[in-house]
């Protein structure tokens, strides 16, 4: 568990070991101070949690130390005090990108949705943060949140989270892109009228026309991001959506016709 050692291993010169472990003995952080003469120990004071002051004796102005020792004559050492701020080594370390199974959302049938990550280092705590504000308000509980959304919002959101102590907060984690819509759910009388299968699809999706409609069905598909991927107009009985160069992940559809609109979505898995 040793690191950092500035002298020669099996020569009995001395270095200041210091060494943080957590509540069950495992060893958190550690490392040497001195230099390649040899130092020794001699008190630590306690500033605050994270802040120490050591107090110890030291022969050379070489590695950590800089000091000036008696001169011609390193066997008269000096007092040397440093100062070790846990606060450098213990900061939290990121959290992952939040995850969840919701990243193309209908609003007004999905008003709520959760999403977690994984629990990191050095963390006592977690902020979440949802971009923009307007697109809803989160309820978390550490490494899980919960969000409400704002029914009338339309468009993109982004979630991420990053991880506290006290000795301050780690960098944001990467973003989970969302997308907000109102869907209209198609009439009664139409609900039948298409069918999708299947449902995670791997080479192709099929869209079955079961009853006539008096107009075309106009089918367009965005990916998480709302970049549209195809808009078509079927007028045939069925139409088969090759997904073979189509990479893995949710994908939203939209169908229309006579009026009335209906959302869903397709997970290509190849």
């Amino acid at each position: 568990d040793v690191h950092d050692f500035h002298g020669i291993p099996g020569w009995f010169h001395n270095d200041i070991w210091v060494a943080i472990v957590d509540s069950v003995g495992n060893v958190v952080w550690t490392t040497c101070y001195g230099s390649p003469k040899g130092e020794y120990f001699s008190r630590i004071v306690k500033n605050s949690d994270y802040d120490y002051l050591v107090l110890a004796s030291a022969y050379v102005n070489d590695g950590d130390i800089n000091c000036l020792p008696y001169p011609g004559n390193e066997n008269f050492p000096d007092i040397w005090i440093f100062n070790i701020n846990l606060c450098t080594v213990l900061r939290p370390e990121p959290p992952t990108r939040p995850s969840g199974s919701d990243t193309l959302i209908c609003t007004n049938t999905t008003p709520q949705s959760t999403y977690s990550t994984i629990p990191v280092n050095r963390s006592e705590g977690y902020n979440w943060l949802l971009q923009p504000e307007t697109a809803g308000t989160i309820a978390s509980t550490d490494t899980v949140a919960i969000v409400t959304w704002n029914p009338v919002y339309e468009g993109q959101a982004i979630l991420k989270v990053r991880s506290q102590n006290n000795c301050g907060t780690s960098e944001w984690s990467d973003s989970l892109n969302i997308v907000l819509r109102t869907c209209n759910a198609i009439g009664e009388n139409h609900n039948n009228m298409v069918k999708i299968w299947p449902n995670p699809a791997n080479g192709q999706v099929c869209f079955d026309i079961i009853q006539p409609l008096s107009n075309p069905v106009q089918v367009t598909i965005t990916d998480v991001t709302g970049r549209l991927i195809l808009k078509k107009s079927i007028k045939e009985k069925q139409w088969l959506w090759n997904t073979g160069s189509i990479g893995n992940g949710i994908y939203l559809y939209t169908i229309t016709t006579n009026g009335y609109v209906r959302s869903g979505k397709i997970e290509i898995v190849h």
